[in-house]
């Protein structure tokens, strides 16, 4: 346990670590008229991101820059605007569980996933894959290297590019207000389920050398409906 915990202590310095990069032109985006295309891209955008409640498991292979990693399982439940997770090593000991509702709680934390970055870090990521980005200024088209395309533009300059792709999967881009690349997200082997494309795969990475890759393996999707939701929050508390 003491090893596992030492190679996971690494992955704390990966996740509270800002990868240094200079700051780089967004993809140029071109629009495509006519507008009654752009209700059916919407609808493809929208189907990247769960609505309503679910609970996910994913086996988690933590990959740092250097080559270093491991592998957790991680639970996400999402309700609303409330979101649940937990990492826990395959043994099943919680390492980590946090809840956002806004605001960030964390409920448990082990050392060295103990420090508020951890915490932040995390739950960035996790919104990332699940929460369909604020914003007003929504733009349908393409880029130079992808057919379809569907750009959200933030309040505070943050840049999230949504791009189906032609197998029923998508490719996510984050960048933020000094148009660094935050991330990229790609999903593979997806099925859809109420509308929402589940992946059967996902990759997360954050590039720099201070950079890191999670492949995360779906173990089970589940859609949680009223009555079952209201039990689990009162078992919570």
């Amino acid at each position: 346990m003491r090893a596992r915990l030492f190679c996971l202590g690494m992955l704390l310095f990966l996740l509270t670590s800002c990868a240094a990069e200079k700051p780089r032109q967004l993809p140029k985006f071109i629009s495509e008229p006519p507008q009654s295309l752009h209700q059916e891209q919407r609808k493809v955008c929208e189907s990247v991101y769960p609505e309503g409640r679910w609970q996910f498991v994913h086996s988690v292979e933590f990959t740092m820059a250097d080559g270093a990693g491991s592998t957790v399982i991680g639970v996400t439940v999402l309700d609303g605007n409330e979101i649940s997770c937990a990492l826990m090593t395959i043994e099943g000991f919680t390492l980590f569980e946090a809840r956002y509702t806004g605001r960030l709680k964390v409920i448990r934390a082990v050392p060295p996933f103990d420090k508020p970055a951890f915490a932040a870090g995390l739950m960035n990521d996790v919104r990332a894959i699940f929460v369909r980005p604020a914003g007003k200024d929504v733009r349908y088209g393409r880029l130079r290297e992808n057919p379809h395309c569907c750009r959200i533009i933030a309040a505070d300059g943050r840049v999230t590019d949504i791009m189906p792709s032609a197998n029923g999967c998508w490719r996510i881009n984050t960048y933020n207000n000094e148009l660094i690349k935050t991330r990229t997200i790609v999903a593979r082997s997806c099925r859809t389920a109420d509308a929402y494309r589940i992946p059967g795969e996902l990759e997360l990475t954050v590039p720099g050398p201070a950079g890191y890759t999670l492949k995360m393996t779906l173990l089970s999707a589940e859609k949680i409906h009223a009555a079952a939701a209201a039990n689990q929050k009162h078992a919570s508390r």
